[in-house]
């Protein structure tokens, strides 16, 4: 056993919209001006209503996950003919519907950001 715990700060509002925009990167992608808005709205929100078992910068790995698909379907609905560089490489505020601030459950529990499907 241990008798000592470490304790490990949570990420910032600031500090995860660093690290979802590096996970992107490494697809090579990047948010529009509207999307950065919008996803920086997202992560504040996800922050502000974080609950005891909130995951970090896990829950912004899981939105970077959904954002590439997003956008990958989006692409995929077009002719090939259609897409420029620009739009491949572009992420968009139509690829952050899937994100909604879960309002409070019956119980008054807040829930956060998650995924409405």
């Amino acid at each position: 056993r241990f008798e000592k715990s470490l304790n490990f700060e949570d990420y910032n509002a600031n500090d995860l919209f660093e690290i979802i925009q590096l996970m992107l990167s490494k697809e090579d992608l990047e948010f529009d001006e509207s999307a950065r808005l919008k996803i920086q709205e997202i992560i504040s929100k996800l922050v502000d209503n974080k609950g005891e078992n909130f995951g970090n910068a896990r829950e912004v790995r899981k939105m970077a996950q959904q954002i590439t698909r997003d956008h990958n379907l989006r692409l995929a609905d077009m002719n090939a003919t259609d897409r420029t560089m620009k739009m491949i490489t572009t992420i968009i505020v139509e690829d952050l519907d899937e994100f909604k601030l879960i309002k409070a459950n019956d119980s008054g529990t807040r829930t956060g950001i998650g995924f409405k499907f």
